[in-house]
């Protein structure tokens, strides 16, 4: 049987995605138990990549029940600790998935005047991909930068589970995060993506290890 942190590694190379940076009219942290995505937008705020940021999120899957409040209210206090003036930061608290977090956004932004022509979307490190194949679908008239703080799947699930978060719940949202590649964009969520042959066998052998909690 195959080390599960070898089969995790070939879904994580796949579903890492991070572009150059550029320059934006706004960064857009979508809300879930990784709260270094916070951190993340704060860097490359202070870094002048982008004048404002858009915290996107009320509570889902890994955050119901364990943040007190909602995930983009988490988020903008925990930018303001690093250094982000509040009325830099913009806050989304009704969205409960990937595409709501998108469309409540962009109405967010919208009320406020604002059309971006390209943001940077900074998500967990292995929902890039698909947080990407999915502003391509219902954002397409705005550039997408994605934007991890985090290339190490080592390191990842060492500071998820320094914060309190278990094994099982990264694994599990990891693995479901990846059938979603197919399963959203077969459903018109996201634009297709090609799913390497070695990643797809790693997914099926994690799924028989009992790693089905958010497979759809």
């Amino acid at each position: 049987m195959m080390d599960k942190n070898v089969l995790l590694q070939d879904l994580w190379d796949y579903l890492y995605l991070a572009h150059p940076l550029q320059r934006a009219d706004v960064i857009i942290g979508f809300g879930s138990y990784d709260q270094t995505i916070a951190v993340r937008c704060a860097e490359l705020y202070k870094a002048g990549w982008a004048p404002l940021i858009l915290f996107t999120g009320y509570l889902g899957k890994g955050t119901l029940g364990v943040f007190r409040k909602p995930e983009a209210v988490v988020f903008a206090e925990i930018a303001i600790r690093n250094g982000v003036p509040s009325e830099a930061i913009l806050i989304e608290a009704k969205a409960t998935n990937t595409s709501e977090n998108i469309l409540f956004a962009r109405k967010k932004l919208e009320d406020a005047g604002l059309s971006p022509s390209r943001i940077i979307a900074v998500h967990k490190p292995y929902m890039t991909r698909r947080v990407w194949a999915a502003l391509q679908k219902q954002w397409p008239e705005s550039e997408t930068i994605v934007a991890p703080g985090n290339p190490s799947l080592k390191h990842h699930l060492e500071s998820m589970m320094a914060d309190g978060v278990a094994e099982s719940e990264i694994i599990n949202s990891l693995v479901g995060d990846f059938q979603r590649m197919d399963a959203y964009a077969k459903l018109g969520y996201q634009i297709p993506q090609d799913i390497p042959s070695k990643a797809l066998v790693s997914y099926e052998a994690l799924v028989k290890l009992g790693y089905d909690a958010y497979v759809v």
